[in-house]
């Protein structure tokens, strides 16, 4: 891991930009203020140390896919070096096919991730960062129709792909995003923070600046949470608490009516067959208890008898294993989905 970690830390100095901010497509949908420290960073901001091992992990990855699609797509370009206007940092594309115009970039993913991606489909930042790099093509007067997202599973190297019609107007939208952030920054003005908290939030959790950002030493001192010290201040004052209060209870008010209307629903799925209905599957899932006042009251018992009667403690009963079965549901995997509803359109305009 320190070889590929020391490669990793190399390859990204060989990337950073000169002179000005250093904003490039990949800071696309990330937390405006995260950028704002990262380019210019208050008095007195110590960074937190980064982990950095999954990040070098996807790098090699990367490498690596690169140079197996080298070999079997000659003719496809490979890391093409290209610029945005008003952006600091040039856009490197992993992929582009001249032929069938389209642009490809590949991200790694871990488990927990795959899962999600599974479900909801691409990061939103990745498909914006895609269409950024689909404007650079386009503006340089590369022939540009589709954009291709890859996931690479970094415990397997299990594949998923989604593809979209690159969209000119789009793209232009997510520039003009970045390009604020970069005139703010010049204007000294404070960025906003985009995300909700490193008590909720896993990129929070992860922000080389999260400690300064949230005041957490703070708000450790003071008994209380990063948000709650950050957004409601030192000493809040009753109707601010009263606010939050509000928007606590009608969470809990959403979350008990989703839970009630769940309860009501499942039971229509009761006896089902398992399988792929549409766009859904439907499975059994399992959940394990212990019945651990049953053993204790057999112990209670036992205890009672005379010594001599009790059992060896090898021999002492143990809390009975329950397992119940119950019916779940959830979306097939966003890949597939995507690919079933192009044969459909397919199949409507044949």
């Amino acid at each position: 891991m320190s070889d590929v970690a020391e490669h990793s830390r190399a390859q990204r100095a060989e990337r950073k930009a000169g002179p000005g901010w250093s904003i490039g497509a990949s800071d696309a949908g990330k937390c405006r203020r995260s950028i704002q420290y990262r380019e210019s960073p208050p008095a007195g901001y110590v960074p937190l140390p980064e982990d950095t091992r999954k990040a070098d992990v996807g790098t090699a990855i990367h490498e690596g896919a690169t140079i197996a699609r080298r070999a079997r797509y000659p003719w496809r370009i490979y890391k093409l070096a290209l610029r945005l206007p008003g952006l600091d940092k040039p856009v490197e594309i992993d992929e582009y096919d001249p032929i069938t115009a389209t642009a490809t970039d590949w991200k790694t993913s871990g488990d927990g991730a795959w899962d999600i991606i599974g479900q909801q489909g691409p990061w939103p930042d990745n498909e914006e960062q895609l269409d950024l790099y689909g404007l650079a093509l386009d503006l340089a007067g590369y022939p540009i129709r589709r954009l291709r997202l890859m996931y690479i599973r970094r415990e397997n190297g299990e594949e998923e792909t989604f593809e979209w019609l690159y969209d000119r107007e789009t793209a232009e939208q997510s520039l003009s995003k970045l390009v604020s952030v970069g005139t703010a920054l010049d204007l000294g003005v404070d960025l906003p923070r985009d995300r909700p908290g490193p008590s909720s939030d896993r990129i929070c959790q992860l922000c080389p600046a999260r400690a300064h950002c949230w005041n957490l030493d703070a708000a450790a001192e003071a008994g209380r949470s990063g948000e709650s010290y950050t957004i409601l201040g030192p000493d809040p004052d009753d109707p601010t608490i009263e606010w939050a209060a509000a928007l606590v209870a009608e969470a809990n008010a959403e979350a008990n009516a989703a839970e009630k209307r769940k309860k009501e629903l499942v039971p229509l799925l009761e006896g089902v067959r398992p399988g792929e209905y549409g766009d859904y599957e439907v499975y059994r899932g399992a959940s394990t208890s212990y019945d651990h006042k049953g053993a204790n009251e057999k112990m209670v018992e036992l205890w009672k008898l005379p010594e001599a009667l009790r059992p060896a403690a090898d021999t002492l009963p143990r809390a009975e294993r329950r397992r119940t079965w119950y019916t779940q549901v959830r979306l097939t995997r966003a890949a597939r989905r995507k690919r079933k509803e192009a044969e459909k359109a397919a199949r409507a305009a044949s």
